[in-house]
């Protein structure tokens, strides 16, 4: 009989004894959480332009205006006065959202059917460079230059043009 008590407790125990230990906690609750902000703004200033000022057209050369200040250098051109700027664009939205400012490489301005074109079109924004960019509800300044080509054989005339800009964030 010791024999058939010492089977049965040991069958027991491998057939599944161990299941007795096994047990569930209660449920417990979680949170979640979302925030809705408005879509940062980009907004072309009125009256603002991206302006080379006058070039006499004697010698081929450049014209460039910065994107930060609207300072302005030159190669190679004679003559390059009266105003120039930057273009001039503000990002408004939640305070603290990083952007970056995309601008066409090129712009094409034209006066009749005679064209020039602006090169290495740059942006800048606030106080730092495009890549460092943070909205403000207050609005962030986004400035755009570039280099403007002028041939020595440049058909006299105001040339104008339009570009796209954009931001991603």
């Amino acid at each position: 009989m010791k024999k058939t008590i010492t089977a049965a407790l040991a069958l027991l125990m491998l057939s599944g004894a161990a299941g007795v230990y096994a047990a569930t906690a209660g449920p417990a609750t979680g949170n979640a959480q979302v925030v809705i902000i408005a879509p940062l703004t980009l907004t072309h200033n009125s009256g603002a332009k991206l302006d080379f000022g006058n070039v006499i057209n004697t010698t081929a050369g450049t014209v460039t205006v910065a994107a930060k200040d609207g300072s302005v250098t030159t190669s190679g051109v004679t003559g390059q006065n009266g105003t120039t700027t930057a273009d001039q664009f503000t990002v408004t939205g939640a305070n603290g959202i990083p952007f970056t400012v995309s601008a066409p490489s090129t712009i094409t301005v034209t006066s009749g059917a005679n064209n020039m074109t602006i090169n290495s079109v740059t942006s800048f924004c606030g106080t730092g460079a495009t890549s460092s960019c943070v909205a403000s509800a207050a609005g962030t300044a986004v400035g755009v230059g570039g280099t403007l080509a002028v041939s020595a054989a440049q058909a006299v005339g105001t040339y104008t043009g339009t570009y796209t800009l954009s931001i991603t964030y």
